[in-house]
């Protein structure tokens, strides 16, 4: 890539950030939602973010989860990832200082950590309740005693 041409290349955009945002839409939205307002409540109760911030920060959150429409979005390049989506999203609502204020003291790599193991838990718990249901359905019953 030359210095004349712009981030993300065509090519890379197609076959890499696409798929990779369509993922996210389909499986990781929910999670990155609750690791938001977990993240918000804990710049909060440490004293890190003013209770106004937040609460400001807390009603743009929800504007977003209320007005963009996750499923209809195509990626267009404009941003790299859903991680960014929403902090243009909270940029747009709040200007940059204060919708910064989100991302203080937290990696965007322990985020997609958490995303991940949030997902996995989901899904553990969906087939745990599987396996009992099914194992109280194939479990044996008693029988009536034959009468003669």
């Amino acid at each position: 890539m030359s210095l004349n041409e712009k981030f993300p290349h065509p090519v890379y955009k197609d076959t890499v950030l696409a798929p990779l945002f369509e993922g996210v839409k389909a499986n990781y939205v929910g999670a990155f939602r609750a690791i938001n307002r977990a993240h918000l409540v804990m710049l909060t109760e440490t004293g890190i973010l003013a209770y106004d911030d937040a609460a400001r920060i807390a009603a743009a959150l929800i504007d977003i989860d209320e007005t963009v429409d996750v499923d209809a979005l195509t990626y267009t390049g404009e941003v790299e990832d859903y991680f960014f989506l929403v902090e243009a999203e909270l940029k747009k609502r709040l200007g940059p200082d204060l919708a910064g204020m989100l991302h203080t003291a937290r990696s965007r790599n322990d985020m997609d950590h958490t995303v991940f193991k949030l997902t996995l838990k989901h899904h553990a718990d969906t087939l745990i309740g599987k396996a009992h249901a099914l194992a109280s359905a194939s479990s044996p019953r008693p029988r009536p005693s034959a009468t003669r």
